[in-house]
C-alpha cells in the first residue's frame, strides 16, 4: 500500500512539473531604418550579480523558475535573431572570421512578477470580478541591459543602454500571458540600444575606418 502511494505521489509530482512552461525571451521590432556597415561578432551576454531579494526571470504560477544566469543564453539568442533579421549590422553572428567589431553585453536586471491580486483569494471574489469585468492580476516588469561595441583589439567604441519598466493590472488573456510583459520590456530596451547605435558618431566614424581595412577591400562586391 505504501509503495503504491509513493508511486502515485511521484507520478503526480512528475505530472505537475511537466505542466510548467519554460519562458523563452522574444524581441518584436521592425527592420532597422539604417544598416551599420560592420561585420560584428556577438559574444554571450552576462548577468550582473542579482541584488538581494530581487526576482529573476518570469515569476508566475506554472512557469519554471529560472536560476540566476539561466536566461543569458536565450536573451543573447533573441538579440542575435533581432539584429540579424532586422539588418542592424551588415553581418552579425556568434563567430565571424576577421570581424570589424565585437559586441558584448550585461543584463543588469531582468524580471517579471505575474500574480493574482490578494483580494481574489477571498471566496467568490473571482466570480464577482468576472461579472464586473475587473482586473484580477498584476505584473511588475523591469529590464535593464547594456551592450558594448569594441574593436577586435578590445578598444571600446561605445556603450549603449536600454531600460524599460512597468506595472500593469489586467485580466489574463492571450495578450497578457506570463512572459508577455518581459518580452515587451526587452523589446523596448533593445529598441533604445539600436537607436543609440545608429545615433553614435563614433560608430559612423569607425565604420568608415573599417571599410578601408585591407581584409575588407578583398571582399567580393555585392
Amino acid at each position: 500500500m505504501k509503495s503504491s502511494l509513493a508511486a502515485c505521489l511521484v507520478g503526480t509530482c512528475a505530472l505537475l512539473a511537466g505542466c510548467a512552461q519554460h519562458y523563452v525571451p522574444k524581441i518584436s521590432l521592425g527592420e532597422s531604418p539604417q544598416t551599420i556597415p560592420l561585420r560584428v561578432e556577438l559574444h554571450p551576454l552576462k548577468d550582473a550579480p542579482k541584488a538581494p531579494g530581487q526576482p529573476y526571470g518570469v515569476v508566475a504560477e506554472h512557469v519554471k523558475t529560472a536560476e540566476p544566469g539561466e536566461l543569458s543564453g536565450p536573451i543573447t539568442a533573441a538579440v542575435l535573431k533581432d539584429f540579424r533579421e532586422n539588418r542592424v549590422f551588415q553581418e552579425i553572428d556568434t563567430h565571424v572570421e576577421h570581424p570589424d567589431a565585437i559586441l558584448t553585453g550585461t543584463i543588469n536586471t531582468f524580471y517579471e512578477t505575474y500574480r493574482p491580486k490578494g483580494w481574489t483569494q477571498v471566496p467568490y471574489a473571482k466570480s464577482v470580478a468576472k461579472l464586473m469585468d475587473v482586473d484580477t492580476y498584476t505584473a511588475a516588469t523591469k529590464v535593464d541591459v547594456d551592450l558594448v561595441l569594441r574593436t577586435p583589439d578590445g578598444t571600446r567604441i561605445g556603450t549603449y543602454h536600454g531600460h524599460a519598466a512597468a506595472t500593469d493590472e489586467f485580466i489574463p488573456n492571450k495578450q497578457n500571458q506570463p512572459g508577455s510583459h518581459s518580452n515587451w520590456a526587452l523589446s523596448e530596451a533593445i529598441h533604445q540600444i539600436r537607436q543609440a547605435l545608429l545615433d553614435d558618431a563614433d560608430v559612423v566614424k569607425y565604420s568608415t575606418h573599417a571599410a578601408r581595412l585591407p581584409e575588407r577591400q578583398n571582399e567580393p562586391k555585392p
